[in-house]
């Protein structure tokens, strides 16, 4: 096991519009980082994060509808595409998270995907 390896877990919460290059650039000065080896998307159906949300202690955010959640998730689909393509040594993994999912289950299938199990 690669005991430098940095890994990112993502989920539904915000991912800017100014442009792949220019949000990698500001998570860099704003975390004084690089971007990870790999990232892990916590895939989770817009319906299901929604629930989630609304089942906490508080309530819910004014972002998070399921229509705002939809165009979240179409941001990380489109930014799957951009990194392959400005960072084709950043591996991104998909692990779906839905509902129906066992918690256990995600977790295994997260340590798979970067050999850390």
């Amino acid at each position: 096991m690669n005991s430098t390896k940095r890994i990112a877990v993502v989920g539904i919460d915000g991912c800017g519009g100014a442009g792949t290059q220019a949000a990698i650039h500001g998570f860099g000065l704003r975390y004084r980082t690089t971007l990870p080896d790999e990232v892990i998307w916590l895939e989770t159906p817009p319906a299901d994060a929604a629930r989630r949300c609304a089942s906490r202690v508080g309530g819910t955010e004014v972002h998070e509808t399921v229509e705002h959640l939809t165009s979240l998730r179409e941001n990380y689909v489109r930014l799957q595409d951009e990194l392959a393509a400005v960072h084709p040594d950043l591996r991104f993994h998909v692990v779906h998270n839905s509902d129906t999912d066992d918690v256990d289950d995600v977790v295994r299938r997260c340590l798979d995907v970067t050999g850390l199990r």
